[in-house]
């Protein structure tokens, strides 16, 4: 079983002009793993939601506004935010760069944009 992934084998998803997500191929049925890079708008309009992954996002770089629930919350590095299931959520980055975990392992099926 593989332990060690290198940067050059995450799959990038770019989300919208603002927006990209690299995930890595971790083999694991438990959680996923990956980074956000945002600078402008995610969703670009209304929230985003996913009905069965928890998340914790780690802010790595930049900084930002997160909307969960209608509460906005300034973020900057070091910082750590928490995702749960069937929460709505939107971002407004300013070079943002999120470690991104989530459990069960996220997948688009279970991905909403509101």
């Amino acid at each position: 079983m593989k332990s060690v992934f290198k940067e050059s084998e995450a799959h990038k998803i770019t989300e919208n002009p603002y927006s990209c997500f690299f995930e890595y191929p971790v083999s694991t049925q438990n959680i996923s793993l990956g980074i956000s890079e945002i600078n402008g708008t995610y969703p670009l309009e209304g929230f985003a939601m996913d009905e069965k992954v928890e998340a914790l996002w780690y802010v790595e770089s930049g900084t930002g506004t997160i909307t969960i629930e209608n509460v906005r919350y300034q973020v900057s590095k070091g910082d750590m935010i928490h995702i749960r299931p069937g929460e709505k959520f939107s971002i407004n980055g300013d070079a943002l760069r999120l470690v991104v975990a989530g459990s069960p392992p996220w997948t688009t099926e279970q991905h909403k944009t509101l």
